[in-house]
């Protein structure tokens, strides 16, 4: 939307008989459906890898919950970095650092709270304490940090969608 505003097409947009619900829609499928993808590659490549070297000895169906668990993880930052860019008049150039920020801060800051016991307390604020694919791989997946993690996205996203018919456009 941010972009569309500031390269021109947003008139163009705006004109045709497409709700603007339904055009942050379409994006957020877009972004969903293209992280399936990716995820779908490399997991296409590491099974690849398990029939090219036998000492990569790993249990697909745990390999497939590790590598599509990160779809949630992903989704959690794409939602909030949605509503930013929703919220935020021309957060264009600041949306995305800021969702990377999200991104990295809290991996940091999680690892941090694994090492510090003091800082052990704020491991639940941090999106990494729902997604790790190393437990996943070893004793399978915990739906309940899934679905912390979609409750994220989705309340992100939901914020956005909501706010969105609201959001004053300039063409």
């Amino acid at each position: 939307v941010t972009n569309a505003e500031r390269d021109g097409t947003l008139d163009v947009m705006l004109s045709l008989p497409v709700k603007r619900r339904d055009y942050l829609l379409a994006r957020f499928v877009n972004t969903a459906w293209t992280t399936l993808a990716v995820l779908g590659a490399c997991f296409g490549v590491l099974v690849l890898a398990t029939v090219i070297w036998p000492e990569f000895d790993v249990n697909i169906g745990k390999l497939a919950q590790g590598i599509f668990g990160a779809f949630f993880l992903i989704m959690a930052v794409a939602g909030p970095a949605y509503m930013l860019t929703v919220l935020v008049p021309s957060s264009k150039r600041w949306a995305g650092p800021v969702a990377y920020l999200y991104l990295v801060g809290s991996y940091l800051l999680f690892s941090l709270s694994v090492m510090i016991e003091t800082l052990e307390k704020f491991k639940p604020v941090f999106i990494f304490n729902y997604y790790s694919i190393g437990p996943i791989m070893r004793d399978g997946a915990d739906l309940g940090d899934w679905l912390v993690l979609a409750a994220v996205a989705l309340a992100g996203f939901g914020v956005a969608w909501w706010y969105f018919d609201r959001k004053q456009l300039g063409v």
